[in-house]
């Protein structure tokens, strides 16, 4: 039986096809940002392709991209719009997981929402499993609380539905757009890289040349033959029997 083997090109595109429009939507409830959801998550697939060897490895690549998108949304310099946007599906459970501390909004996300089980989603956001146990615990109690809905206790069932909310529309590029950007990103950097180097090594030649020209020739010891007394008149000099005493 012959096996055939995917191009890269056609891997990246099945994965972007199959991941982008879940990732925005993600991206969409954790930061309240939608122009942000789509520049995160087009950050996310252009880093992938820039890497792919190594995405491509990836026991889940899908859960390398989204590592990448959740950190270029949740970026302390981020700040996030505390408000849901008007028609959109239960905006009230929408504005309570955006007051969240971004660490819970992210625990409670991966775990009810994407449906992780608790250490894949300890491991995603960087944290102990107590630690992210916790922050599911007490991020639950807090959105029941400011969003009880109909059923408290369909809390992952109400985010998995937020998450479900087609977001085909917000996908305003291709994957071979995606790629082209990574390349160019990648020939910039290397442009970079290249230059900087050469603005060293010639930084460096020109010290040691201007070092070379303003060395102080050294001074030459005594008895070299060298004259001491550069300067002085000469004295005349006397001939045996020239010269006797008064």
């Amino acid at each position: 039986m012959q096996t055939f083997v995917s191009s890269p090109e056609a891997a990246f595109d099945a994965l972007y096809y199959r991941s982008a429009s879940s990732l925005i939507r993600q991206l969409d409830l954790l930061t309240g940002r939608p122009r942000l959801a789509r520049r995160a998550v087009r950050r996310a697939f252009v880093l992938a392709w820039e890497r792919w060897p190594e995405v491509a490895v990836a026991p889940d690549p899908a859960a390398w991209v989204r590592a990448a998108a959740y950190a270029e949304g949740l970026a302390p310099w981020r700040r996030n719009r505390r408000k849901a946007s008007a028609g959109r599906h239960d905006a009230e459970l929408r504005t309570a997981l955006l007051r969240l501390p971004r660490s819970y909004r992210q625990a409670v996300l991966l775990y009810d929402g994407v449906g992780l089980d608790l250490p894949e989603t300890a491991a995603e956001s960087q944290a102990s499993t107590p630690a992210a146990a916790g922050r599911i615990t007490r991020g639950r109690a807090v959105l029941t609380e400011a969003a009880p809905g109909p059923e408290p206790g369909l809390l992952p069932a109400r985010l998995a539905a937020l998450l479900a909310v087609d977001c085909a529309a917000m996908v305003p590029w291709a994957p071979p757009a995606v790629r082209r950007r990574s390349e160019r990103r990648t020939r910039r950097l290397t442009a970079g890289a290249l230059a900087l180097t050469a603005a060293v090594a010639a930084a460096t030649l020109y010290a040691a040349t201007t070092e070379a020209e303003h060395r102080v020739p050294a001074v030459p010891e005594a008895g070299t033959g060298a004259s001491t007394d550069a300067g002085a008149p000469d004295l005349p000099k006397v001939r045996r029997g020239e010269f006797s005493p008064q």
